[in-house]
């Protein structure tokens, strides 16, 4: 090996070694004056971390090496084409970045496949900053699972070994950590956990817009809608000036879920089509069907809100249960009082003269 490629070597390594320990920062750093020609894998690495997913494709596709293929990978599925990100791990050896990659893939749709790949990283010895990503996907796996209570052991774990490693993922740990004490409905701790993200993500456009979205769903559950609307407004313009398409869609959801409550269903339905765009563009069905769910939520609720509606003006112009089941078109009054004991609708003792 000559020295040009002794130094090339040991330049990557350098960049390799600060992106898995999470200080992506650095590895920024230390790419000035190098050539991404000659360094095609720390570009590469930098980019998928906190970039271009398109500029990481170009610099990964020009690797060889499970490492390569293992970080195209992120680069497909951070760009949410799954499908593409799912056949590419396929060719890589097993290792703990190919085990670790596939969870996080699988935690999208399949979080005991999610957990079972990560039990078999387990056996790979590696240094703090890749331990806190087992640890925090583990715990990304139980919270869909249902097993809060270790779901936010594991979560501390994460910030232990981030920690250790000095590395800038921690605030993704915090925004993740007030995930689920929104799911607890412990509002306050998740809007101090948040907010603890939010101020460490300044600079991180695409992480800043998840803890934004993430402060939306909280104050969404508070019933709190304006403040909502504000931050789910936050998150898409920031996310916008990403390439980070898959977030946008989940930005999106949340936003027309906000809006749908506040009785704008029309801006929602609007915010769906974008959904249903992305998902088409990006060939992912997860996020046509995220869409067409909230849709037929939406349709539920107007349905359930014109019937009641229509309900209580057959009533107020018939007087009786038998002449407001005749203009609403029923069959009979048993048929109209199920649909009102569907609603929790009162039984009226009399409405005036019985017809």
């Amino acid at each position: 090996m000559s020295i040009q490629q002794l130094t090339t070597t040991v330049d990557t390594q350098l960049v390799v070694d600060l992106c898995e320990a999470g200080r992506y920062r650095e590895a920024v750093e230390a790419l000035r004056g190098l050539n991404p020609a000659e360094h095609p894998l720390a570009f590469g690495m930098v980019e998928t971390a906190t970039g271009n997913q398109e500029a990481a494709k170009d610099y990964l596709s020009r690797c060889d090496g499970p490492l390569a293929l293992t970080q195209l990978a992120y680069a497909y599925w951070r760009s949410g084409e799954i499908k593409e990100a799912r056949d590419i791990l396929k060719g890589v050896p097993e290792s703990f970045d190919s085990l670790l990659c596939g969870a996080i893939i699988e935690n999208e749709s399949s979080p005991q496949k999610a957990l079972d790949l990560l039990a078999r990283a387990t056996v790979f010895p590696v240094p703090p900053g890749s331990q806190a990503r087992l640890h925090n996907q583990r715990a990304v796996a139980l919270r869909k699972l249902g097993e809060t209570d270790r779901a936010i052991g594991e979560y501390d774990a994460a910030l232990h070994y981030f920690e250790e490693a000095k590395s800038d993922c921690l605030p993704f740990v915090l925004n993740n950590l007030a995930g689920i004490y929104l799911d607890c409905g412990m509002y306050a701790e998740a809007h101090s956990r948040v907010d603890q993200a939010i101020n460490l993500l300044r600079s991180d456009l695409s992480h800043l817009a998840k803890a934004y979205d993430q402060k939306a769903l909280i104050y969404f559950a508070e019933r709190k809608l304006d403040q909502a609307r504000n931050y789910a407004n936050k998150a898409i313009s920031s996310i916008e000036r990403t390439d980070k398409k898959a977030w946008l869609a989940e930005c999106l959801i949340t936003r027309a879920r906000v809006l749908s409550s506040a009785g704008e269903v029309g801006s929602s339905l609007i915010a769906l089509d974008r959904v249903t765009g992305i998902g088409e563009f990006l060939n992912n069905d997860q996020v046509k069907l995220d869409a067409a769910n909230l849709r037929t939520e939406i349709a539920h609720a107007l349905l359930k809100q014109s019937d009641m509606e229509r309900i209580a003006l057959a009533l107020q112009m018939a007087g009786s249960l038998r002449g407001a089941a005749r203009k609403l078109g029923l069959k009979s009054v048993q048929h109209l009082i199920k649909i009102m004991d569907r609603y929790d609708m009162d039984r009226p003792r009399r409405l005036g003269p019985i017809k």
